[in-house]
């Protein structure tokens, strides 16, 4: 085998173990959840319990969601986007930034909807 077909075989191989291992990465999670979601059925199977928690701690989840928001935008704003326009500088990301911006503002109007209305 020469130099090149060795470093292709490499690079094939590191791409598939990291394809695998993010699989499984994703399956042990959904398993993770799903005996969490048992675990959480058995105490409370209507659900009752863990309705009125969410109520009682709203505002407080609504802080935590705005904080997730604002490292998600700043990691995207001043890490991933300068990278992305450097290797591709035709594109135009502003389309996917604003439905983006979209989708997080349906989803809170989702999850106050029971105060708004």
């Amino acid at each position: 085998m020469n130099m090149h077909t060795t470093q292709k075989l490499q690079r094939r191989f590191g791409r598939t173990l990291k394809v695998a291992l993010v699989l499984l990465l994703i399956v042990a999670m959904t398993v993770g959840l799903f005996l969490l979601a048992s675990v959480l059925f058995e105490f409370d199977p209507d659900g009752q319990k863990v309705r009125g928690w969410l109520n009682a701690n709203r505002y407080g989840l609504f802080t935590w969601r705005l904080t997730l928001y604002a490292l998600i935008g700043w990691g995207w704003f001043f890490v991933v986007r300068p990278q992305a326009t450097v290797k591709m500088p035709g594109i135009s990301i502003q389309r996917l930034e604003w439905i983006t911006v979209g989708f997080i503002v349906i989803l809170e109007l989702a999850a106050w909807r029971s105060v708004i209305a």
